[in-house]
C-alpha cells in the first residue's frame, strides 16, 4: 500500500455492498473486511487529509463542497440496498491494519447498531415562524394583556408608564411562551410515527438564509412503513390554516443516513 495514503472511511454495513452500482462515483472503492463487517473506502493522500492541510481544505469551499457530495452520494447509494453506519466526513485511519482492528474491537456493538437501524430512515424537520404573524394571535389571547391595557387606559400618565414597561415584560413571556407550546404539539404529533428523536441546535436566520425564525430542529428515526404516516401528519400540518395564518413554515428532508442516530455511545 502507498504510504503517502490514509484509509478514508465512509460507512460500515454488515452485508456486502455492490460498488458497482454507485457508477463512476464507484473508482476507486473498495471493501475491508473485518469480523463479518465490511468498511466502503478509498484510498486519499495525506497531502489533502493530514490535520494541518485538512484545517486548510476544509476552508476551499470548492474541495469542501466537492468532497462533502462524493460522501454523502456514495453512503446514500448504498444505504439503498442495505443498513448502514455512515462515518462523518473526512473520517480516516493511518491504514487497513487500524482500521480492521477498530473493526474487530467495536464488532459488537456495531451489529448491534445496525440491527437497530434496519427498515428504518432518518428523516430531519425544521420548523420556522413568522414573528410578525404569530405575536398578534398569542397576545389577542392572552387574558393579562388585555387586562392590563385596561389599566393602562384608566391610569395616570405616571402609573401608565410603569404599567407599559411591565405590558412589555408579559408581552415578551407571552410569545415565548406560546412559542414552545407549539413547538411541543408538533413534536409530539410527530414523536408518534418514530421509534427515536434527536433534538438538534437552532440554526440562527443569519445561517438559515430565511426571514423566519427557527423553533425546532428535529431530526427522527422512523421505521419504514411508517414513513407514509409520518409524512401525511407533517402534510397536515402545512395544509391547517391556523399554522399557515400563524406563518408556520415546515421543511423537511429525507431520507438520510442515519448521523443522528448510529453513535456507538447512544442507543
Amino acid at each position: 500500500m502507498n504510504t503517502g495514503n490514509y484509509i478514508y472511511l465512509y460507512c460500515i454495513t454488515k452485508e456486502q455492498p455492490k460498488l458497482d452500482t454507485l457508477e463512476a462515483l464507484a473508482d476507486g472503492l473498495y471493501l475491508i473486511p473485518g469480523n463479518n463487517l465490511y468498511a466502503t473506502v478509498c484510498n486519499v493522500s495525506k497531502n489533502e487529509f493530514d490535520e494541518e492541510n485538512l484545517k486548510h481544505n476544509l476552508r476551499d469551499l470548492e474541495w469542501l463542497k466537492s468532497h462533502a457530495q462524493r460522501h454523502e452520494i456514495i453512503i446514500e447509494g448504498i444505504m439503498k440496498e442495505i443498513s448502514v453506519i455512515p462515518s462523518k466526513f473526512a473520517t480516516v485511519f493511518f491504514n487497513e491494519q487500524n482500521l480492521q482492528s477498530f473493526l474487530e474491537k467495536y464488532a459488537g456493538d456495531l451489529k448491534e447498531k445496525l440491527d437497530y437501524l434496519e427498515n428504518k430512515q432518518e428523516w430531519g424537520i425544521k420548523i420556522y415562524f413568522d414573528h410578525e404573524k404569530l405575536t398578534p394571535s398569542i397576545l389577542l389571547e392572552n387574558e393579562m394583556i388585555l387586562a392590563i391595557d385596561n389599566q393602562i387606559n384608566a391610569a395616570s400618565p405616571g402609573k401608565a408608564y410603569f404599567l407599559q414597561k411591565k405590558k412589555t415584560g408579559l408581552k415578551a413571556k407571552a410569545v415565548e411562551d406560546g412559542i414552545v407550546r407549539y413547538r411541543k404539539v408538533f413534536l409530539e404529533l410527530l414523536q408518534n410515527f418514530c421509534v427515536q428523536t434527536k433534538i438538534n441546535e437552532i440554526t440562527p436566520r443569519q445561517f438559515t438564509g430565511r426571514d423566519e425564525d427557527m423553533i425546532l430542529n428535529v431530526a427522527f428515526l422512523i421505521e419504514d412503513d411508517m414513513v407514509p404516516k409520518f409524512i401525511k401528519q407533517l402534510n397536515a400540518f402545512v395544509s391547517e390554516s391556523e399554522f399557515t395564518a400563524f406563518g408556520f413554515h415546515f421543511e423537511s428532508s429525507g431520507p438520510w443516513p442515519p448521523y443522528n442516530f448510529s453513535q456507538l455511545t447512544e442507543r
